[in-house]
């Protein structure tokens, strides 16, 4: 397949692996009894494609666009509250290695302690 890409589309057969290794992950394999990304994660991939319910069926569009554009806004806003809410609450602690030791004995020990 990699083969068929590189000489239908040209270029660098590198620049093709992703995309093959994403074929390979979905693709249904008989020993196994479904697709390697199914069998390791334990459900089906979701690709931008597929995110909608089963049983729906519908055109795609700019909907899926807009659908996607406020998922990742939703995610960005999440992501945001969290970082304030930690940006604070920083802890300094070093590792410290005893002369002589093993990193076994090694023990964590305050920043402020070590001064």
């Amino acid at each position: 397949m990699l083969k068929a890409c590189v000489l239908d589309f040209g270029g660098n057969w590198a620049n093709y692996l992703p995309l093959e290794k994403f074929a390979y992950n979905n693709s249904y394999q008989s020993s196994i009894g479904m697709a390697p990304h199914e069998a390791l994660y334990g459900r089906p991939c979701r690709s931008p494609l597929c995110w909608i319910e089963l049983g729906e069926s519908r055109l795609l569009g700019p909907e899926i666009v807009q659908e996607t554009t406020e998922k990742i806004q939703l995610i960005k806003e999440k992501l945001k509250i969290a970082q304030d809410r930690f940006r604070n609450k920083v802890i300094l602690a070093v590792k410290v290695w005893w002369q002589h030791h093993g990193t076994e004995e090694a023990t964590w020990e305050l920043e402020e302690e070590m001064r």
